[in-house]
């Protein structure tokens, strides 16, 4: 594997010096999400223990997507979140505090910036733990979002779907 460019998350596993890493072989184009995934795999790691060699690498903190400001979400739209797999936590005047699985993605805190007005600072998280806080925190919980989502209509359709 020596001379044969690696994703950076194996470069990341090297130098925390997992057993077991040396003999992956992760292009460096895989995505972080299959990459993290097939290291947590081969190295019978947990994401959290994944996530900690990523921060402590990186020199960042490590994420609690539970302890996310409202504000902060109102940030970032939906389709972005998703699209770049980032979860915001908190703001304030000048900086957006994000969680990332992928801290190296520049694109992602260009177009973060671009979106909030403010400067992306990155926390770390497992892409799994990502997805479920996205998909939590993004879901229509109200009659309200959904009316203003899907009109009227499609909400008394699917009222009478549903039977209430």
């Amino acid at each position: 594997m020596t001379g044969k460019p690696k994703h950076w998350l194996i470069g990341v596993a090297q130098r925390a010096e997992v057993p077991g890493v040396d003999v992956l072989d992760v292009e460096p184009g895989m995505p972080v999400a299959d990459a993290w995934s097939q290291l947590g795999r081969a190295c019978e790691l947990e994401d959290d223990v994944i996530a900690g060699y990523v921060a402590t690498h990186f020199r960042l903190s490590l994420a609690n997507v539970d302890d996310s400001e409202p504000g902060a979400l109102k940030l970032v739209p939906e389709k972005v979140a998703r699209e770049l797999r980032v979860f915001p936590l908190r703001q304030d005047d000048r900086s957006l505090v994000v969680a990332t699985c992928d801290p190296t993605d520049f694109n992602a805190e260009e177009m973060l910036g671009f979106a909030s007005g403010r400067k992306p600072v990155f926390e770390i998280a497992a892409p799994g733990q990502l997805q479920e806080a996205i998909d939590s925190a993004y879901r229509p919980n109200s009659d309200v979002e959904n009316l203003a989502t899907y009109g009227w209509w499609r909400l008394e359709r699917h009222r009478r779907r549903r039977g209430s």
